[in-house]
């Protein structure tokens, strides 16, 4: 404690004497305090080894003056379990840690949900004397630092002031369940370096033990109980320990290895399963096997299952391409007249991909947790930050909105096994249910929850059908990958879920049932009825119906049950009823209340109403019917008329895909200039700080995950539509790109698709048809005067124009590869 205090003092002196300029002032009393490197760093060029898509800086995080670096500048690395931030400072490399899992809450809890936690920071203290206070004669030069999304892999190199370069790498491997630095001097002057833990304040830790190259802490926190190690291998050189830390002398290679675990186990209520020694005693293994097989083979084996996952789908927008820092490309972006240029689209590119490396390392160890408010990244208890809880009302489930649209379907599992799991009558979203009302069957989910189904009590009785939302991601899943040993497993939870809403819903005086004293998320009145209840409670019932007749006589939904079901939807309202407003005709918010009477109608950040149009499929622009197309026209009036542009990230990304949805590529684009935008925010704001920061991270303000997975899905539903069963292909391409390809998008009944367009026409398309399934197609950017052809496995064949816009190829084996072109 002595030295921890020390070091802290020393710092708060240094800084005082050199604040450096500040970017983002307006976050004085609630900020990480700037850790300033007091010399000299001169940046290099971008690196020539790293992948196409990489975000890379010329200096530290530490010397931009930002008043909250870990935010604005923080490269994360992860692997759904272990994530880490990284800083590149130089003279301290800090290295800034979370498990999964480390949740300061209980499966009990009503009202305080508990917070998650930091694990700490492993300190890695450069103490070698090359870079000091004293001398900035000597600089450093050619500093470059990145995040290379394509491999999964971070690094940091520079040179001192003797020629000596100096590299590092990180990873968080999933395939050895480890956190990897890497460290190499090149030159005459080598490493000397002291590693040390610094764990959080918040999570009750023990004394750190230094022994023999290696350092270990555990604690307990209300439910579950934690345990860290950490090893330091040296190729050459010398390794000592003490009671500071693990040093390093006269080193030219130098490798960390980490890894931390709870005993967090979602197969029993308690949510715990073994001891502290225990998780130690697995930890050690771990470790046991990366060392033996170092560096080289676990990064080796991390790329290349990081990269394939990564590399399933691949966008290029005309000649987008770019050699700008990252924080010089947002600058960039900024002017309009930048957007339609080569590094203009490559941002936009390289953001829909952030997304999904952001989804990949929150997801890629399958552990039934989804990833929070912050990913699985966290510097503090963030308890003034909603806890990093699992916000259910949109921001959990667009966490996962591109999961099964952009090829990452494994990566959804982590969500949907949690659902199923907290479905069950022993956990405690049954338990909320019969505090709702007692005798009801099913569960259901607040608002505000936390790993293990603990929950507050925020608006808990007035948004009742966030179980039916999050059941919609189930039935999504097996509508991309007809796993139907998944459906089997899922179709409970649906049933349950459906089975509270029909307990609960009101008989109206026109005869249907609804969910009665509702609100609309977020915003009031209270006590009617919201199209989002009922849009919801329309999708779960669909949803159980749809699935045990795809199961048939395999289904675990009984026959009585049902019927129950069947007869539940024909007297259901689905929460689809219309109005005039300023001349059109829109989708109300509340069946009892006109839009004329809520003074926030055009400007509110969400957008709940539209359940309908996206993420369900339930008012559709490929509509046909007279009434399709009069709901469909309505749902989009209403997107019109909440026309705000001042909106939080998550609500720009809600934005886009509904703009998809609506067929508005342009308008849809037109998002992406608040979600890019810079916010100079660290602190909650509800309005006017949207944009992302320097690190690509989504702002609210604060940062918050879900507007980047929101990007990330509407760009590919921008891209590719089959919500309604045939495959729509480029159905709201934005005029700015001119010329494109993407591959390997999903679309419904498990096909993956390519796509390519030139001069805003669309070119050829591929389709592995992976299971057999009937295919029908509809084409945008197809010229009026184009015809389309197409072949079956190489083989030409005529295909079938329908009349209404669709055409229907004939395939009907299990991988299938259809080429469409246009002629």
């Amino acid at each position: 404690m002595t030295n921890r205090f020390f070091r802290m003092a020393f710092a708060s002196f240094l800084c005082l004497a050199d604040m450096g300029t500040t970017e983002a002032a307006n976050d004085q009393s609630m900020s990480s305090a700037p850790r300033v490197e007091y010399y000299k760093v001169n940046g290099g060029t971008r690196p020539s080894d790293v992948s196409n898509l990489c975000l890379w800086y010329d200096f530290p995080s530490t010397t931009s003056g930002s008043n909250n670096p870990w935010m604005e500048y923080g490269l994360p690395i992860g692997n759904g379990q272990i994530g880490a931030t990284l800083l590149g400072g130089v003279r301290q490399d800090e290295i800034i840690l979370n498990e999964k899992t480390l949740y300061n809450g209980s499966p009990t809890d009503w009202g305080e949900h508990g917070t998650y936690a930091s694990l700490g920071k492993i300190l890695v203290d450069d103490i070698s004397g090359m870079a000091t206070v004293a001398d900035d004669t000597r600089p450093i030069n050619n500093y470059v630092r990145f995040l290379d999304i394509e491999q999964g892999v971070a690094g940091v190199s520079f040179s001192n002031a003797d020629n000596t370069h100096f590299t590092r790498r990180y990873l968080v491997s999933a395939p050895h369940r480890v956190m990897a630095a890497h460290y190499e001097a090149e030159g005459k002057d080598r490493l000397h370096l002291r590693f040390s833990y610094d764990p959080d304040a918040s999570i009750g830790a023990s004394e750190v033990t230094y022994n023999a190259g290696r350092a270990t802490f555990g604690g307990q926190l209300k439910c579950v109980c934690y345990s860290t190690e950490m090893r330091v291998v040296a190729a050459d050189g010398t390794v000592t320990t003490s009671e500071q830390g693990i040093e390093v002398h006269g080193a030219t290679d130098v490798t960390l290895f980490m890894t931390v675990a709870t005993n967090f186990d979602d197969s029993t209520p308690s949510f715990v399963n073994g001891t502290r020694g225990q998780i130690a005693a697995s930890n050690s293994k771990l470790l046991d096997t990366a060392c033996a097989d170092g560096w080289e083979k676990v990064h080796h084996d991390h790329v290349g299952q990081f990269s394939e996952l990564m590399g399933r789908v691949q966008l290029q927008l005309g000649d987008a391409a770019s050699t700008m820092t990252t924080k010089a490309l947002v600058d960039y972006y900024a002017n309009a007249d930048n957007r339609t240029k080569a590094d203009g689209l490559f941002l936009e590119q390289l953001y829909f991909q952030y997304g999904r490396y952001l989804m990949v390392s929150c997801n890629n160890v399958l552990i039934n947790v989804p990833a929070n408010l912050q990913g699985i990244w966290n510097n503090d208890s963030n308890t003034r930050f909603w806890h990093c809880d699992i916000h259910t009302d949109v921001n959990v489930q667009m966490n996962y909105w591109p999961a099964e649209t952009t090829n990452l379907s494994s990566m959804h599992l982590p969500f949907l096994n949690n659902i199923i799991t907290l479905a069950g009558d022993s956990y405690n979203f049954h338990t909320v249910a019969q505090r709702y009302k007692s005798g009801v069957r099913g569960w259901m989910v607040p608002t505000e929850t936390n790993i293990f189904g603990g929950t507050s009590q925020w608006k808990w009785d007035k948004i009742k059908t966030l179980a039916a939302w999050n059941c919609s991601h189930l039935w999504q899943h097996y509508r991309y990958t007809l796993d139907r040993d998944f459906l089997k497993r899922a179709l409970p939870a649906m049933l349950a879920s459906a089975q509270f809403l029909k307990d609960i819903s009101t008989k109206a005086d026109n005869g249907t049932w609804f969910v009665a004293d509702e609100y609309s998320p977020e915003h009031g009145p209270a006590g009617y009825s919201t199209a989002f209840a009922q849009q919801n409670t329309a999708e779960v019932v669909s949803s159980v119906i749809k699935g045990a007749e795809a199961l048939g006589k395999e289904s675990p939904v009984a026959e009585d049950e049902l019927q129950e079901m069947r007869d539940f939807w024909n007297v259901l309202d689905r929460g689809l009823h219309t109005e005039e407003y300023n001349g059109k005709t829109c989708l109300k918010e509340w069946a009892e209340l006109s839009l004329n009477s809520q003074n926030d109608a055009s400007n509110h950040r969400h957008l709940s109403h539209l359940m309908a149009l996206f993420p369900y499929g339930q008012v559709s622009g490929f509509a046909n019917d007279a009434n399709g197309k009069h709901l469909f026209n309505a749902a989009v009036n209403s997107l019109l008329v909440r026309n705000a542009t001042d909106v939080t990230g998550w609500s720009g990304g809600w934005k886009v895909n509904l703009l998809a949805r609506a067929l508005m590529g342009n308008e849809a684009r037109e998002i992406f200039a608040l979600m890019l935008k810079h916010s100079q925010s660290y602190v909650i704001a509800m309005a006017g700080q949207g944009g992302c920061y320097y690190n690509l991270w989504d702002a609210h303000s604060p940062f918050q995950i879900d507007g980047n997975f929101g990007y990330t899905s509407g760009v590919a539903e921008m891209l590719l539509q089959s919500y309604d069963g045939n495959v729509h292909l480029l159905p709201a391409v934005p005029s700015a790109w001119t010329d494109g390809s993407i591959r390997g998008l999903k679309a419904v009944g498990d096909f993956t698709v390519d796509q390519e367009w030139k001069d805003c026409k669309f070119t050829r398309a591929r389709i592995v048809n992976h299971q057999g399934m009937p295919l029908t197609v509809t084409v945008g950017l197809l010229p009026a005067d184009a015809s389309l052809s197409a072949t079956v496995n190489g083989t030409e064949v005529g295909i079938t124009d329908n009349g209404d816009g669709s055409f229907s190829i004939p395939t009907s084996a299990a991988g299938d590869i259809i080429c469409l072109k246009a002629e």
